[in-house]
């Protein structure tokens, strides 16, 4: 609750600055409450609209995974397996903060089963790397 009541907070004050980056990232925030409050609908909504707000800006932002975790275990748990792969595949981008070398792997082995088209397998390794990232505080 009381992060969904300072994501909400923190979202207006960045719009009434015109921080879009700090829009964004209230906004992945406000995601993660949603995915955590297993409101799946409202998790998938503003992760997207917290990553179409970050892509509208000049200048990359490296810490899409606020929106992206969310994303990733909305989709997985609705069983979108293909968007929720994509979502944890886009967390391995350059661009983006490097994850801890445990969790990096068990992302990378999770997008590389399904590249091997065993769904089954990248569900499986998905999960557990969704998992690890709340254990570790990613997610």
């Amino acid at each position: 609750e009381v992060v969904r009541e300072l994501a909400a907070q923190a979202r207006e004050a960045a719009a009434a600055g015109g921080f879009q980056y700090y829009v964004a990232a209230a906004t992945a925030l406000q995601a993660w409450v949603a995915w955590r409050g297993q409101q799946v609908g409202q998790a998938l909504a503003a992760g997207a609209e917290a990553l179409e707000l970050w892509e509208s800006q000049p200048e990359s932002y490296p810490f899409h995974c606020l929106a992206l975790w969310p994303l990733a275990g909305a989709n997985l748990g609705a069983g979108r397996l293909e968007e929720a792969v994509n979502a944890a595949r886009q967390l391995l981008e350059r661009s983006q903060v490097r994850l801890p070398d445990e969790l990096e792997a068990a992302v990378r082995s999770a997008c590389e089963a399904w590249d091997r088209a065993d769904p089954e397998l990248a569900g499986h390794l998905l999960a557990g790397a969704v998992q690890l990232a709340r254990h570790l505080g990613y997610a």
